[in-house]
């Protein structure tokens, strides 16, 4: 039986949010296939130990990331040093098999000495310098100051990926910046891991346009913003955002369009409810790193997709999706797909345009890659 350590930035599950979906998935998919795997996860923000985890590994293990002042450094990025441990050091030295280490944020013993001669993967779930440089364009002080440092900080630390062997990309343009910048390792594309499977939709019109994802992220709260502000605010098609911790200023002006609803934290049943019976999913990024999970979900789960141009990381799904950059652009484009019926020939287009971003086809690859057999 093969044997695998995983070092994940957090505790794998729930899988609820961004990154910590394509771990969990990831180690379900490994699991199902008969792999053995040894977890390493950092635990923080008040979660709790996880028992189906161990369900799923053969032993799982949890390190206290250092909050707050443990976890500054004079030069190293702050996801990375507050994310080390001298007793993972210690068993990752010991271990057998490869290791892969879930994003940058899990890097800090990457080049240690100690770890030399082991099998090192790097699963780049996004170009973390440009999320950070993003989140400080957008971000008020004193959070603005500290993601420009952030930023600057995980720019200077990137080669250390280097020290690795393989580099498992996410995205067609997250593997151009990492093929551009290393010569070594071998970098190798391997699209998110999420636990869709494609659904069959009847025939039928939805009655609403869905906006989700979670909403305390500034990113999301932007676009959920300019949605409300600048797309429906006189333009007569119900809209509703879902998703995570809205913020205050994202739910007054929730409140002010009659043609918005608001519903905050949903739960997994009910998300999955809203996801599968709207007509319109809406979906906007406003940088282009990684791939967008909830593209994926939208695109297994729903009907039609609108998108504006940096949603759109893989070309590959761009026949898929009505691209929208202006306001003006986005009311058309849901004007024309509200009466559009998703029928028969639809979805058999797009679960032909889907096989290559399966879990199934994903996890072959990532197997093929390690040289995991079962």
């Amino acid at each position: 039986m093969s044997q695998l350590h995983i070092v994940s930035f957090d505790i794998p599950y729930p899988a609820n949010y961004g990154g910590i979906i394509d771990v969990y998935h990831q180690i379900k998919c490994l699991s199902e296939k008969g792999v053995q795997i040894t977890l390493h996860c950092f635990q923080y923000a008040g979660k709790k130990r996880q028992p189906h985890l161990e369900e799923l590994c053969s032993k799982v293990y949890y390190y206290k990331r250092k909050i707050g002042v443990a976890g500054i450094s004079t030069s190293l990025p702050y996801i990375v040093y507050s994310r080390r441990d001298s007793l993972l050091l210690d068993r990752l030295t010991r271990a057998d098999g490869p290791i892969i280490f879930e994003g940058i944020h899990c890097c800090y013993y990457l080049n240690h000495p100690s770890l030399k001669d082991k099998t090192k993967v790097v699963r780049c779930m996004n170009i973390e310098h440009e999320y950070y440089k993003m989140l400080s364009s957008q971000a008020s002080l004193p959070s603005k100051l500290f993601f420009k440092e952030e930023a600057k900080r995980l720019k200077r630390f990137e080669p250390v990926l280097k020290h690795a062997q393989h580099l498992l990309s996410i995205s067609s343009h997250d593997h151009k910046h990492f093929q551009d910048q290393f010569k070594t390792p071998l970098v190798t594309k391997i699209t998110a891991f999420h636990g869709n499977k494609l659904q069959e939709l009847k025939p039928a019109l939805g009655s609403y346009s869905l906006f989700h994802g979670s909403l305390d992220v500034i990113e999301n709260e932007k676009a959920a913003l300019f949605l409300i502000n600048e797309v429906f605010l006189k333009f007569d098609y119900p809209l509703i955002i879902a998703g995570k911790n809205p913020t205050q200023k994202l739910i007054k002006a929730a409140e002010m369009n009659s043609n918005t609803t608001l519903i905050a934290n949903p739960d997994v049943a009910q998300l999955q409810q809203l996801i599968s019976h709207a007509q319109i999913h809406l979906m906007m990024a406003t940088q282009a790193s990684g791939l967008k999970l909830k593209l994926l979900t939208s695109l297994f789960n729903g009907r039609h997709v609108i998108a504006n141009h940096k949603m759109m990381t893989e070309k590959q799904l761009e026949p898929l999706v009505s691209i929208a950059s202006s306001p003006r652009e986005w009311q058309e484009a849901i004007q024309s797909l509200s009466v559009k019926i998703f029928d028969k020939e639809d979805q058999d287009h797009r679960a032909n345009s889907l096989k290559d971003f399966t879990d199934e086809c994903s996890i072959l690859k990532l197997m093929k890659t390690l040289n995991l057999g079962t």
